[in-house]
Order: structure tokens, then sequence, then C-alpha cells
């Protein structure tokens, strides 16, 4: 992987809306969908961006006097000294769609993250990967004839961003939180007696994106971003033989660059946490650094990065997956969830051991009996 040590364009930098943080959010959501994501101001400084996502995770129902303050998400700012590879790293670590762009003592506009794919293509970051070493699994589904609340609240408690549409048992869709914050401006549009109406009885087969962008899992990465930028999309449906496997997102992408990242001095990235959890960053940090040291006493190759994401629920369980990323280009992923955060970490750890030091035992019967060929990806 290259590293970009290049500081973020001035190009990459696109215009915005600038909205009071007491301005309702009903006058945002065109300049939303225009931009891809608007920056608040509370008495004339930043207070934080507003995009789709942030909007259908708040269980909020929405009206015309709905304050956008209730919506707005601080995420971190990038200016002139912020090098590329450390912007893909803030996108990941805030899972934001737009950062706001800092310049002469004042936010100037907003960085995409499609100009980050952008970038990672033309340094050619990841083009020695494929699809299987970034995509996620299990995918998610929901059945077309579902309600829209019921996806919303799938999606919600999950944390997930986007579900498998099927209709009758078949692949027959996509459905994102952009899908779910159009529906709802139309629905904000009808008569007041009529929208908790229409709201409730929408169908996911209605909204969800009818073209679905798939790709299968042994293709490059390199062609997997070129789908997502040209189709203008957040993530792919990966592919098997033609069988859903897994979805690859852009913070899986995101994800890989911050993994081998260099430049950014952590070998191991924790992500996820929130109020509560941050007071045991330190205990995950210890069982993860336990785990590194496991491996790398059995496999000669080592550890090159390991990723966790942990997220807490409302039923205050906790869900939790793991990567860690070997020296030869090896990629093994676990996930746990459970209503312990410690047990769970414990068991995540313990099973992605497991897997790889099966990892270890396939790779040696492949050397043993394909003269001397090496297979480090799963």
């Amino acid at each position: 992987m290259k590293v970009a040590f290049e500081p973020v364009p001035g190009e990459f930098v696109s215009r915005t809306s600038f909205f009071d943080y007491k301005e309702p959010l009903t006058e945002a959501l065109a300049k939303i969908k225009k931009h891809g994501a608007v920056v608040i101001t509370k008495n004339g400084e930043y207070y934080g961006v507003v995009d789709s996502r942030s909007v259908v995770r708040k269980s909020i129902r929405i009206s015309k006097s709905t304050a956008i303050s209730s919506f707005a998400a601080r995420v971190p700012m990038l200016d002139s000294d912020t090098s590329i590879e450390n912007a893909i790293h803030k996108f990941y670590m805030s899972s934001a769609t737009a950062l706001p762009y800092y310049e002469k003592k004042k936010i100037s506009g907003i960085v995409n993250r499609r100009s980050m794919l952008k970038a990672i293509l033309s340094l050619h970051m990841l083009s020695d990967y494929k699809v299987q070493d970034v995509m996620s699994t299990p995918v998610v589904a929901i059945d077309s004839n579902a309600t829209v609340p019921n996806a919303q609240s799938i999606m919600r408690r999950s944390n997930l961003k986007h579900l498998v549409v099927l209709s009758n048992g078949k692949l027959d869709g996509v459905l994102t939180s952009r899908h779910i914050l159009e529906g709802a401006g139309s629905t904000l549009s009808r008569l007041p007696e009529k929208r908790t109406v229409a709201r409730e009885a929408a169908k996911v087969g209605d909204i969800a994106e009818q073209n679905v962008y798939s790709i299968e899992q042994d293709e490059g990465v390199d062609a997997a971003i070129r789908s997502l930028v040209e189709n203008k999309v957040s993530s792919l449906v990966v592919t098997k033989s033609g069988m859903p496997s897994g979805i690859v997102t852009i913070r899986d992408i995101f994800e890989m660059v911050s993994a081998g990242s260099s430049n950014l001095g952590e070998d191991i990235i924790i992500s996820g946490l929130d109020d509560y959890t941050t007071e045991f960053r330190d205990d995950i940090m210890s069982e993860l650094e336990r785990l590194e040291n496991k491996i790398n006493k059995f496999h000669k190759f080592g550890v090159s990065s390991i990723t966790f994401n942990i997220k807490r629920h409302r039923a205050k369980n906790y869900e939790m997956k793991i990567r860690v990323w070997l020296s030869k280009r090896g990629v093994v992923s676990s996930s746990a969830s459970g209503f312990s955060l410690e047990g769970t970490l414990r068991t995540l750890t313990e099973n992605v051991y497991n897997s790889i030091k099966e990892k270890k035992e396939v790779v040696y019967m492949h050397k043993k009996h394909d003269g001397g060929s090496e297979n480090y990806e799963e």
C-alpha cells in the first residue's frame, strides 16, 4: 500500500450550506440531499454536521418544528495540513460522509468521502487487495413488504446503514439511510393529518434502490471503488458464484487504509467508543495486545495491524467486530455480541485466534502439497 503523505488538495473541498442550530431540520433536507451534508453553527461558531445517516439514526419523529441541532454530530475537521491518509483515517473513525474543511480561521466547505475514494484509486493504495479482504459479513436482509419504520428500527438496533431487500427469497434491492431520508421528505410534504399514516404504511420495496450493484468477491478492490464512485452508491453487494456472500462499504475500504497505514503510528485501532465504553479503552487495548502477542508467537509472518469496533445498543448489549491483518495480506475477521463487555471481548478474541490458528494449518498444507506456494487470503 502506498502511503499518502500529501495534504488534501484544495479541489477536494466543495461548497455546502450553513444552518443555525435553531433552524428546523425540514429547511435543510433539500440541501443535505444536494451536498451530502450541511454545517451547523451556534452563535457563529462550528456546532456540528448533519448528513442523511445522522437523521436516520435518531429515533425522533420529524416535524416542521424539529430543530436541526437534534441531529448534529460534531465530527473532526480537515485543514491544509491534513494528509490524505490522515483524512481517510478521520473518515473511518467518525463514520462521517463529509468532513468540514477549515481555512483562514473559518470553515470554507466540506470534503466528501467520495473524493477520498478517488484519491485511493489514483495513489493505488489498495491495488493489491481483493474484495473478499475488505467485505463485511453477514448480510442483513429485510423483506420488501416490511414497513419503513420496521427497517429503520432494525438499522438503529444493529447500527447498520444498509439492508439487503429480498422479494420471495430473491435479491430485490438495497435500502440505505439515504432512501429513508428521502422517504421522510416526501412524507413531510403531505397534509399534516396524513403524514403519520403515510409513514407507517410505507413499504421497504417502495423506497429501496431497485438497481442493485454487485461485485464478485474475487474481484480487485480497485474495481469495487470504481463502481462505488461511478454509480454514486455507498455499498456493493458481494457475491460468490452469483449468490450474496457479504457487503462492501466505503467505510470498509477506509478501514483497510487505516489498518495498513504506517504514518498513523498505530497497529491497533479502536473505534466506536461512546461516553460509556470509553472508560474501558485500556482494558480493550490490553486484550487486543494480548491477542497480538499470542498470534505472533506461532505465526511466522506476524500481525500487521488490528482494527476493532464496538457498538453498544439500547438493550445494553455489545456488538463487536475485529479484523486482524497479517503481514502477508491475509485478513481474518470475526464478530460477537453479548451483554457482558468483558465476556464478549474474550469470546471474540478467542474466536479470531482459533480462526488464525486454523488458517495456519491450511497454509501449511497448501505449502506442502503445492510445491511451496502459499495462499494467505480467505
